[in-house]
């Protein structure tokens, strides 16, 4: 295999991540994707601490982060599913 075919291999997939502010939320985030089939997988991660500007001033927080694997061509159908469901 060339290094060319590899890098095209490679570029066939993705990973998108967004965070959220509670567990159940994630979990609704992960099910859509999955039942939609525009993912192949979504790992929960969290809580995680997170610190942010938000509003003119430093926020610490905790957030779940989903970490979905798919395909690069799934990627508009990802991105309106999670917009729809993200607080």
């Amino acid at each position: 295999m060339t290094i060319t075919k590899l890098a095209t291999i490679m570029n066939e997939y993705i990973q998108v991540v967004t965070t959220v502010n509670d567990e159940k939320r994630a979990n609704e985030i992960a099910s859509l994707l999955l039942e939609k089939r525009a993912v192949a997988c979504v790992q929960i991660i969290g809580p995680i601490a997170s610190s942010c500007w938000w509003k003119g001033e430093i926020r610490r927080t905790n957030e779940w982060m989903c970490l979905a694997k798919a395909r690069a061509e799934d990627y508009e159908k990802i991105q309106a599913t999670i917009e729809n469901a993200h607080p």
